[in-house]
């Protein structure tokens, strides 16, 4: 197909998709269609995108995926290409495999409906060949700026356009609980059974399933939402709203504390930057098996532990004595490791760890190692390591929370092990040795 043809191919496919978005029934959001592609390759990389394939899914950001289109021939050097997508059909994820042997080598990505630049969340493969050359870099708007692994094979990159393609995420009543995971988790007082429950979803037609067993509804599992219910005892309820031509919802997920049916839960503060944030959600898993856990962090973005200290807590600051004397007892401490510099990083977590210990004796000290991983990236179903994110607590009775909720898992390799390789990791621990109860 020449040049003018592929434009006109492609306008025509813009005019189907303006024509099915024109179509949906009154009150429905517009059916966005990915049926186009544009795509500037990496200088003097061009014949490494022959053989790029462009696909879609509905299923999970990592599987499920169709086979929409591909790239034939070469694309022209320093300036924007174009493939027509002969697709009738919404999908979430989009995703860009680049050819093996590639190393991925795309300069810039932009996924369309008609004249409409689809928007979203970008992720892919974590590998790149030297720092700034990772896959947000395939759409950051800049052609200036290369996406490379330092992998040939199986490197892709994608986008999740949830917003614009897959059904408004539940709302569960009492309280909007949605499946993210708050930054501060005060625990809530048990509430008097029963509760009515009410869930609701602002997509017009869509079904709604939910379970009470912490397990996540797919399509032909869980109960079929039709009316308010009631629940007498802790429980901890998901749900998932469908419909037919649109990507599943997110997953709500919120534990309902019933009076009579809790345990006395544990107290953890964490200090360190926002990524540290995300140690809230042991909270969220204790309070699934009942657990008054209470959670509680003194954060400030993209700070070493060596600043909190000079700057907060080595001269008390209010802001600091406040948040440390409204904890009566500090059961789980977590620190960050930041600091490339390992003896720097040691030093000023042995003194938060024992200005803790002078307030809780029996304080656990724990490392969080950045970067979690997000688990909205993950296949549906997989399961929690809660081995290091709720150490006191039987993990045989804790839920595994579903995918979209974003899951507390293991920690990756992250960056600071890569900075100070395995010897100089290995002297860091055994530096702290000294302050881990046995």
């Amino acid at each position: 197909m020449n040049m003018r043809m592929q434009k006109l191919f492609t306008r025509l496919l813009c005019c189907l998709a303006v024509g099915q978005a024109l179509s949906a029934p009154a009150g429905d959001p517009p059916l966005l269609i990915f049926n186009r592609v544009r795509f500037y390759p990496a200088p003097g990389k061009e014949q490494a995108m022959v053989g790029g394939k462009f696909s879609g899914s509905n299923v999970s950001p990592n599987a499920g995926f169709e086979l929409l289109g591909e790239i034939k021939t070469a694309p022209a050097p320093n300036q924007w290409n174009e493939l027509a997508i002969p697709n009738t059909k919404p999908y979430r994820w989009l995703r860009y495999d680049a050819p093996a042997g590639s190393y991925g080598m795309v300069a810039e990505l932009e996924f369309y409906a008609g004249d409409r630049k689809l928007a979203g969340s970008p992720y892919g493969s974590i590998a790149q060949r030297e720092p700034g050359r990772s896959y947000p870099r395939a759409m950051d708007g800049k052609t200036n700026s290369v996406w490379e692994t330092d992998n040939p094979d199986g490197q892709f990159v994608a986008l999740d356009t949830w917003d614009f393609s897959a059904v408004k995420q539940p709302i569960m009543e009492p309280g909007e609980h949605r499946g993210n995971i708050p930054v501060s988790v005060k625990c809530p007082t048990p509430e008097k059974g029963p509760i009515q429950v009410t869930l609701r979803c602002s997509t017009p037609g869509a079904m709604i399933r939910y379970t009470i067993d912490g397990t996540t509804p797919g399509i032909n599992d869980g109960v079929v939402y039709d009316k308010p219910f009631t629940i007498d005892h802790t429980t901890t309820i998901v749900a998932v709203a469908f419909r037919k031509d649109l990507a599943p919802s997110p997953a709500t997920m919120w534990t309902y504390l019933v009076d009579g049916s809790t345990k006395p839960g544990l107290r953890s503060f964490s200090i360190g930057n926002s990524l540290t944030q995300s140690t809230a959600r042991m909270g969220i898993f204790a309070h699934t098996a009942g657990y008054l856990h209470e959670y509680t962090n003194f954060t400030k973005p993209g700070v070493p532990t060596y600043s909190l200290w000079e700057g907060f807590a080595s001269q008390p600051k209010p802001e600091w004595t406040q948040t440390l004397e409204a904890i009566p007892n500090i059961d789980e401490f977590t620190v960050q490791l930041r600091d490339f510099d390992v003896a720097h990083e040691a030093k000023h977590d042995i003194l938060f760890f024992n200005l803790i210990r002078a307030k809780s004796p029996e304080m656990q000290p724990w490392f969080y190692t950045e970067w979690t991983e997000r688990a909205r990236y993950q296949p549906p179903g997989a399961k929690v390591d809660l081995s290091r994110g709720v150490p006191r607590y039987g993990l045989g009775k804790l839920t595994a929370l579903p995918t979209d909720t974003g899951e507390f898992r293991a920690a990756r390799p992250s960056s600071f092990r890569r900075a100070v390789g395995r010897n100089r990791q290995a002297r860091f621990y055994s530096t702290l040795r000294k302050c881990r109860r046995k």
